[in-house]
């Protein structure tokens, strides 16, 4: 009785035949005891429960009372429920997604010790699709998506604030507050721009970013051409051209290349590498230089009191090996791993190191080293010996020294042929001495 008129054929003291009263009663209240604990069978760890009309997704199921025993779990909590088909099932974890709650039961070890109905008091009014179920179950972007049938784009719900977005078209010029023409400038707000931007014409074409023109040193031009200027104009004769002001504080840079080198890369890394091609065409190109230092302008009234083309700092010392500057050029005519062809001095401050072929003691006479420096060991009595060296030309200068204390042979003088040089001692040698030379072409 849900007010205090009642609707329903109540029971009076002097009533005659309360028993039609009570089943007619019941009978009228059926629909709402469907699942509803069946008293008079439930003992010890059985459950049963009365059947009835469900209707779950616009679709209507006829439910019987259970005849078999709902068995349930000794000492545990138990949960009762009901797929939307009228089946219905416990277990000891919780209520299923999906599923229409009934009871929590607690147990012993072989009896209920206490029931809570949980079944719920709906209306359905609308049938759901599939895909809306799903995503009332589980309510993720993609079931998002398949729940809907106007939708365009894909992947995950976005939101207002820091969304990632992945390849956007934006094709209004209410999206980009201008129009979106080759020539137009147009405003974005602070954003970090990332990707490729596609489009026809000038893709980017002095925008302004945030809330200011482009400063010098800014990225203003890329044009459809692939040449590009970060700081100034694009060139026709450069692909790249950075002309940018180099302030900001004591030490500034044009460019800074510091990227993380990762664990995936196990051969070699390379911060800056030029690789080059010319086309397949008939010419001559007298001079491809990789890389260029060149004089601009010293302005007036400044100084600049050290300039290097190519430097190599003193904290380039990190690796197992470390090499300021390295060639690796095999030998041939017209290769040099280090060609110095201006007039000014060259200055070495530390030790430098020749590839060189010393001889072991006791190997004694004519040898073949094809290298700029080594020794050979004239045997005792010996007054000349040959040396086999590749790099030797008639005009190469072999400058060779006495490297022993012996008693008669004091010094040597060297005579270069093509391809060898032979060393002539000033008096034949009392003991093997060894005898170093070095190669000059």
């Amino acid at each position: 009785m849900s007010s205090s008129t009642s609707n329903l054929d109540l029971l009076t003291q002097s009533q005659y035949g309360h028993y039609i009263t009570v089943n007619g009663l019941a009978d009228a209240a059926s629909p709402a005891m469907l699942f509803g604990r069946r008293q008079a069978l439930c003992s010890g760890l059985n459950w049963f429960y009365y059947g009835g009309v469900l209707l779950a997704d616009g679709v209507t199921t006829t439910v019987a009372n259970n005849a078999a025993a709902l068995v349930l779990t000794a000492s545990a909590t138990n949960y009762i429920e009901a797929t939307t088909a009228g089946v219905v099932s416990a277990n000891t974890v919780g209520f299923t997604a999906g599923r229409i709650p009934l009871y929590t039961v607690v147990t012993g070890a072989s009896s209920v010790t206490s029931y809570t109905d949980q079944r719920p008091l709906t209306y359905q009014s609308a049938t759901f699709t599939a895909n809306i179920k799903t995503f009332l179950a589980t309510p993720s972007s993609a079931n998002l998506a398949a729940a809907v049938t106007d939708e365009t784009g894909s992947g995950a719900l976005v939101f207002a604030t820091s969304p990632t977005l992945v390849t956007p078209t934006i094709n209004t010029a209410a999206s980009v507050g201008g129009a979106w023409t080759a020539a137009a400038t147009w405003t974005l707000p602070a954003l970090t721009l990332g990707g490729t931007v596609s489009g026809g014409g000038n893709q980017l074409n002095n925008v302004v970013i945030g809330t200011v023109t482009p400063l010098a040193g800014a990225f203003t031009t890329l044009t459809s051409s692939g040449s590009a200027a970060i700081g100034g104009a694009i060139s026709t004769d450069r692909v790249l051209h950075v002309n940018g002001v180099i302030t900001g504080a004591v030490s500034a840079y044009g460019a800074v290349v510091n990227g993380v080198i990762q664990s995936g890369v196990t051969t070699s890394a390379h911060l800056y590498r030029t690789a080059l091609n010319t086309q397949a065409t008939a010419f001559t190109l007298p001079l491809a230089s990789h890389y260029t230092a060149a004089q601009s302008t010293i302005g007036a009234g400044s100084t600049v009191t050290v300039q290097t083309g190519f430097l190599a700092e003193s904290s380039l010392i990190g690796a197992t090996s470390n090499y300021g500057f390295r060639g690796t050029i095999p030998a041939a005519a017209g290769r040099y791993n280090c060609y110095m062809d201006g007039s000014a001095p060259n200055y070495f401050a530390g030790d430098m190191q020749f590839d060189k072929t010393v001889t072991a003691v006791g190997t004694t006479g004519a040898r073949t080293i094809s290298k700029n420096a080594g020794t050979v060991n004239f045997a005792a009595g010996a007054t000349a010996l040959v040396v086999t060296n590749t790099l030797v030309t008639v005009n190469s200068i072999v400058v060779a020294t006495v490297a022993g204390n012996d008693a008669t042979m004091k010094s040597v003088q060297a005579v270069a042929a093509a391809g060898s040089f032979t060393l002539y001692a000033n008096a034949a040698a009392t003991a093997e001495t060894r005898v170093n030379f070095l190669l000059i072409n």
